[in-house]
């Protein structure tokens, strides 16, 4: 995960915040009684150190830095929080529905096809940071909600974003680029497991 200007994949064990002067987040006002993890590194780490300190929230957030253990760390999380100004189709989210953990995201770019509002997460205009800090605080305060949106997304992680079925998607688009005609289930299933239709 890379804390850059575009970027503010975080993460924490009450919850997921990051202080950044340029895209306008600031929870700090609001988030002081929880633990906040900055998971990642990038050019903008020793700046929102400096400016954790400025507010005096430094003892409430920790910066890890690049973790070769992120993703079991997202499963530890009780909101995982994505306050990017601009995004593609990120990995941290689909690691955090596979963990059964809400999401707090921006509304940009491939997000919302991955986290739907109020149904798998909580989705927020980009660089609002009141619009951010409230959606967080809901969460928090309700662990009951936030649990079930946690398990719809797991859910819907399962059933739309699974391995099987990113490659039999891929493998749609170039079958009907090529005009061939798509396999068939159980085509899919021997290649799964070759042996399983023929006994061997």
């Amino acid at each position: 995960m890379r804390v850059d200007a575009t970027n503010g994949h975080t993460s924490g064990r009450h919850t997921s915040s990051l202080y950044q002067k340029r895209s306008g987040v600031d929870l700090s006002s609001k988030m002081v009684c929880h633990l906040n993890l900055v998971i990642g590194d990038g050019p903008l780490r020793r700046e929102l150190q400096e400016y954790a300190g400025l507010l005096g929230v430094q003892e409430h957030v920790h910066f890890l830095g690049f973790r070769m253990d992120a993703q079991a760390l997202i499963g530890l999380l009780d909101v995982l929080v994505v306050p990017s100004l601009s995004e593609g189709t990120p990995l941290v989210t689909l690691e955090a529905m596979a963990a059964g953990v809400p999401v707090v995201a921006s509304a940009v770019g491939g997000i919302p096809e991955q986290i739907r509002h109020y149904r798998e997460g909580l989705l927020v205009p980009s660089g609002d940071a009141a619009v951010l800090a409230d959606a967080v605080l809901r969460l928090l305060q309700d662990p009951l909600w936030a649990q079930k949106l946690g398990e719809a997304g797991r859910q819907r992680g399962l059933t739309h974003f699974s391995f099987a079925r990113m490659v039999q998607e891929t493998e749609a688009v170039y079958y009907a680029a090529l005009g061939w005609r798509a396999r068939s289930d159980i085509e899919h299933r021997e290649l799964d497991n070759p042996l399983a239709e023929t006994g061997r």
